[in-house]
């Protein structure tokens, strides 16, 4: 804008002033004196043109070119706002996968959590079940009554007539029961 006023004030300073500067076909530049009048009132020279036509010229393509640059800054405005507009969408949209994605990590770390516990309940259970199981049947003898005891001192009773012995814990010829932790 600063530009355009500077060079519509420098033409409006070469229309006025005394000094014509025209330039010939070789770019030669020739400075031509005070334009004079004839008799009628024409001018000395046809060559030489007032500067007002130039400067209404010049207004009207600056003119010009000023309408276009409001018609694309309306344009560039509008296509601002459309972006704008997208951004912002984007954003909800990058809001709600947000929110998504936190649900998903809560959920995430709930099944872990489930998963756990159902690995440490799994791991009780095969605990349980390769701890041997321990069970027998025995008696003193296979059939008929014997009295025995009193003893003053510990005896161990060792069972003669063995009916099971699951896991084999129990050892018919010690007597004794031997437990797995």
């Amino acid at each position: 804008m600063e530009k355009t006023v500077f060079v519509l004030l420098l033409l409006l300073v070469c229309c006025f002033s005394e000094a014509h500067v025209t330039t010939k076909p070789g770019n030669d530049i020739i400075q031509q004196g005070p334009q004079t009048q004839t008799q009628t009132g024409e001018p000395a020279s046809g060559r030489q043109q007032t500067c007002l036509p130039d400067i209404h010229t010049v207004l009207r393509d600056m003119n010009a070119m000023l309408t276009e640059q409001r018609v694309e800054m309306r344009h560039l405005q509008r296509n601002n706002e459309e972006l704008k507009t997208q951004l912002n969408v984007q954003k909800t949209q990058l809001n709600l996968q947000k929110t998504q994605l936190n649900v998903q990590k809560t959920q995430l770390n709930l099944q872990k959590t489930q998963l756990n516990e159902q690995k440490r309940q799994g791991e009780v259970a095969l605990t349980q079940l390769t701890v041997k199981q321990v069970a027998f049947s025995a008696s003193l003898l296979a059939s008929g009554e014997i009295n025995i005891g009193p003893f003053n001192t510990q005896t161990t009773l060792i069972y003669k007539h063995l009916v099971t012995n699951i896991g084999n814990a129990y050892n018919p010829k010690t007597g004794t029961i031997r437990t797995h932790e």
